[in-house]
């Protein structure tokens, strides 16, 4: 199967007519699968995926359990609305065109699904051309039986994915997620209500042989089934619902969010903080120059004056140093004053005279040293070393405080300066105001939902609980009651055909589950890193349980793997499961990288993408797909489309290109 063409009409965020060539082209001598869809959230990517299965198969791209009435309010919620136009569409339509082999022939079928809504009434239309002529002798639901056939649900589900559908398969450690999409790929689906059918007969045919007494029980407790599946039915009805408003509401926040963030409702989100950082910041710049006054009207200003306070500190200390001179001075001339008149026979004679004479020879020479030098300044000691004091630490430390309080001044008129800009960017309340109350209302709905959500799949557990005690009762009272002989050949068919059918079931399973595991494990190998612990599966066919393991053989918990790993598992299940079917299908992928670090989403650009199928449809946003990834991926790009969202129109338009580049230019050749 190849898509050609994928055409929409106010459907969803697109007003008008919109034409999406899907084809893949051929680009310097080779064929490139990749047709890229990049948006922002909001532009309507999901909006592209949502078309081509709506159209492919209506009511049943919802869910197996969705309404006609849920169904036809979808229809009617997805026809255009724009709040600024006088008068509305009331119709909408999506069209695809594919070529498929079918008995060997290529046929091009082109479906087109068209609704209209004239308030009360919905009216929906499904027609199929095959090679230009139209299937006009079938009816809407031979359309959609046709298209089923075709391609059956459960296989595109393999093909055309999310995700939500990624992290699924991700989360999964029950099997339940691996289980559901195995027998959807081999029609075991088929198989279980077959089986189911036959079980039904099984007991209708056994019931002839009841006692009566047995049968009267066996009424009520077919009643008590009765009522306990439709409870479950009704409840499982309950919470596809609800998990459509989830999804709508999600479609509906991202959109609003857009529309704020381009009002610059990013500024607008940290407006207070900013405001209140400011504030303080004003104060501390205030606090600063305080310092800074107070300091230059201290001892700072003689920093300014190095020369002059080098000399008045060399002058200082030599009056400091004549002032000692002269006290020892002193105090030598007390010393022979007290040996001249000292009384002692060892000092009498010639000893006393030399040393007198010493003494004063030494004072000479001093004398002669500092002749002429006289203190000049009229200070004390004690002010003089108060003054030298000053001169070496307080004019430092002046000096240091000045300068950090500067430095500390600087910084906080830059941040003020930044926080200034921050604020100038922000809308007030008043521009975002209704923007803002839409998130808040729909923030609020959607908990309370989420809160529904979980009572109802409660209410649907509970229910099954309560099936499966009535079930066991039924089959003990229906065993204890039969017959000893089972002649009777209907029933012995009957539990024949469906032994073979549950024996036919599980070779079916075990045959996949082999093929199965060694296509997931080269999948694996090709997309993951080598330092990824896990590297191979096994799938118990019984149970479904997936066991891991890493590289030396040893069984791995999944809850050791990171979010990365188990993305990429999920992906390599999902390529592994779609190869397993037989199918050649394209792959819709949409929102694919976002749980993954740099290094897997690299894998995924270089091993995944380009060799996925022979096309391959990527819905993407900038941070996904980025500069650094579509370059890498640029030799396997036919061509892209950037979807933006025009706030004015209010809706969004198919611009050639994709975020970084334009109509005008091509994807570079990167071979």
């Amino acid at each position: 199967m190849l898509l050609n063409q994928l055409r929409i009409c106010d459907y969803r965020v697109f007003q008008g007519s919109h034409i999406f060539d899907l084809k893949p082209r051929v680009k310097y001598g080779s064929e490139r699968p990749v047709v890229l869809f990049g948006g922002l959230n909001g532009a309507g990517k999901t909006s592209i995926l949502s078309a081509i299965r709506l159209c492919l198969y209506g009511r049943l791209s919802l869910g197996m359990g969705t309404t006609r009435q849920e169904y036809e309010k979808y229809l009617v919620d997805s026809i255009h609305k724009n709040a600024r136009t006088l008068v509305n569409a009331n119709r909408s339509f999506v069209e695809l065109s594919f070529v498929y082999a079918r008995q060997g022939k290529q046929c091009e079928f082109l479906v087109k699904r068209e609704w209209a809504s004239s308030g009360k009434k919905l009216t929906e239309s499904l027609s199929i051309e095959q090679d230009g002529e139209r299937l006009g002798s079938f009816t809407f639901e031979q359309c959609q039986a046709f298209l089923s056939e075709l391609i059956p649900l459960g296989v595109s589900e393999l093909f055309f994915f999310d995700g939500e559908k990624i992290a699924e398969l991700a989360e999964d450690e029950s099997g339940d997620a691996l289980k559901d999409a195995l027998k959807k790929l081999v029609g075991l689906d088929l198989v279980a209500k077959l089986d189911s059918d036959l079980g039904i007969v099984v007991r209708q045919l056994s019931d002839s042989e009841l006692p009566k007494s047995v049968m009267e029980i066996k009424k009520k407790l077919d009643i008590a089934i009765s009522n306990s599946e439709k409870n479950k039915n009704e409840k499982l009805l309950e919470v596809d619902a609800l998990r459509n408003q989830l999804i709508n509401l999600t479609e509906k926040i991202d959109r609003a969010e857009e529309i704020l963030r381009q009002k610059g409702g990013a500024w607008a989100s940290t407006r207070h903080k900013d405001q209140e950082l400011a504030d303080q910041l004003v104060a501390r710049k205030s606090a600063l120059e305080g310092n800074i006054k107070r300091a230059l009207g201290g001892a700072y200003p003689l920093v300014l004056v190095p020369t002059a306070l080098k000399n008045l500190r060399e002058r200082l200390c030599a009056e400091r140093d004549l002032r000692t001179i002269d006290m020892r001075r002193g105090t030598v001339l007390e010393v022979l004053e007290l040996l001249q008149n000292l009384d002692d026979d060892r000092l009498k004679g010639n000893a006393t005279q030399a040393v007198t004479q010493h003494f004063e020879d030494l004072l000479s020479i001093r004398d002669a040293k500092n002749r002429g030098a006289k203190p000049q300044l009229d200070l004390s000691s004690s002010q003089l070393e108060r003054v030298l004091l000053w001169i070496d630490e307080a004019i430092p430390s002046a000096r240091r405080i000045v300068s950090e309080t500067v430095t500390e001044l600087n910084a906080a008129e830059e941040e003020l300066a930044q926080t200034g800009v921050r604020l100038a960017l922000a809308p007030n309340e008043a521009q975002i105001a209704s923007e803002l109350e839409d998130i808040k209302i729909h923030l609020e709905k959607r908990g309370s939902i989420r809160q529904e959500l979980l009572a109802a799949v409660e209410q649907v557990r509970a229910a099954i609980r309560d099936s499966i005690a009535l079930y066991r009762d039924l089959q003990k009272l229906t065993e204890s009651a039969k017959l000893g002989d089972r002649r009777n050949n209907s029933i012995e068919r009957a539990s024949s055909v469906r032994t073979m059918v549950r024996e036919f079931s599980t070779a079916v399973i075990a045959q996949r589950v082999e093929l199965l595991e060694k296509t997931y494990i080269d999948s694996f190998r090709r997309l993951a890193r080598k330092d990824d612990l896990l590297v191979g599966a096994s799938i118990d066919p019984n149970t479904f349980g997936v066991t891991l393991y890493d590289h030396g053989g040893n069984e791995l918990d999944a809850k050791q793997l990171s979010a990365g790993e188990k993305q990429i598992y999920a992906i390599a299940m999902l390529e592994a499961l779609a190869k397993t079917s037989g199918r050649r299908l394209p792959i819709i992928i949409d929102t694919p990288l976002g749980r993954l670090d740099s290094k897997h989403r690299e894998q995924l650009v270089n091993a995944y993408f380009p060799h996925a199928s022979q096309q391959v449809i990527i819905l993407s946003t900038d941070t996904e797909i980025d500069q650094e990834y579509l370059s890498a991926l640029s030799p396997s790009i036919s061509h892209a489309y950037h979807l933006v969202f025009d706030e004015e129109k209010a809706s969004s338009r198919a611009d050639m290109g994709y975020f970084w580049k334009s109509e005008y230019e091509e994807l570079r050749d990167a071979s």
